[in-house]
């Protein structure tokens, strides 16, 4: 690879923060009118990855892997949980990751909609 050549790795929040509640949480939890679940394993993103309550100890994954751009999506629904109401703390933990990072070296790449949608955007 070039020597500006940019290794990193991605995630989408809701499938590796964890107790996500959004439009994809309701469709793994949706059946279909014959009572087949709608994920044919029954598989649901739960507790997923924990990234959210394990971020720092990811960041030192990434640097031991050494890695220098982490894209990662921002869980709309944990930052906007009701409409117009805003969870300061959501944010400033988003906002606290791209300090993190950049401390570390590694540069964030924020994803603003990774195809998750608040309960109360489909309601």
């Amino acid at each position: 690879f070039p020597k500006d050549f940019i290794f990193g790795a991605a995630t989408s929040a809701h499938q590796v923060e964890g107790y996500t509640e959004n439009s994809w949480t309701r469709f793994e939890n949706r059946t279909h009118e014959d009572g087949r679940e709608t994920i044919t394993d029954g598989h649901r993103s739960g507790r997923s990855a924990d990234h959210w309550t394990l971020f720092s100890q990811d960041i030192e994954l990434m640097r031991e892997l050494h890695l220098r751009m982490y894209r990662f999506s921002i869980e709309w629904s944990r930052i906007e949980p009701e409409e117009g109401k805003f969870d300061q703390d959501a944010i400033d933990r988003y906002v606290s990751w791209c300090d993190q990072l950049l401390e570390h070296g590694i540069e964030p790449m924020v994803t603003l909609h990774h195809f998750t949608e608040p309960l109360w955007v489909d309601d």
